[in-house]
């Protein structure tokens, strides 16, 4: 069986955002310099996009875990998103509050995406059931 085009496109994707993500961690002084809350939460958004990147290796490799990997990434990705949002309200005040509308369309838009094309998806959940680990 051939792999599914939509699990080849989100795993390309998957390489070159989480790349992206992992690429933040050469500006994480800077965010703990701002305030410590928001270095860890910088933190925990680089290991996200970690396991976006690992995610979208394994789906090009088909590996088994590739669809888990991708539902484990909207979860965690989803839940920094609201957590972030929440902290810029309350650093901030109503300029934070604009900033989280922000935070909150730009965060969810590729994980809803994954969730809703990728994961949820009956021919890429049966390809990757059927290959190795």
């Amino acid at each position: 069986m051939k792999r599914p085009t939509v699990a080849t496109v989100f795993g390309i994707l998957h390489i070159v955002f989480g790349a992206i993500g992992v690429l933040g961690i050469f500006g994480i002084g800077s965010a703990f310099q701002f305030s410590a809350l928001n270095g860890m939460l910088r933190l925990v958004s680089i290991a996200v996009s970690a396991l976006l990147l690992v995610a979208g290796i394994f789906l090009v490799m088909n590996k088994k875990m590739a669809v888990d990997l991708s539902r484990y990434y909207c979860i965690a990705s989803l839940a920094i998103t609201v957590i972030y949002a929440i902290y810029l309200v309350a650093a901030f005040g109503m300029v934070g509050f604009v900033a989280a509308i922000v935070t909150i369309l730009i965060g969810v838009i590729y994980p809803v995406l994954v969730w809703l094309l990728l994961v949820n998806n009956e021919e890429v959940k049966s390809f990757y059931a059927g290959q190795a680990a």
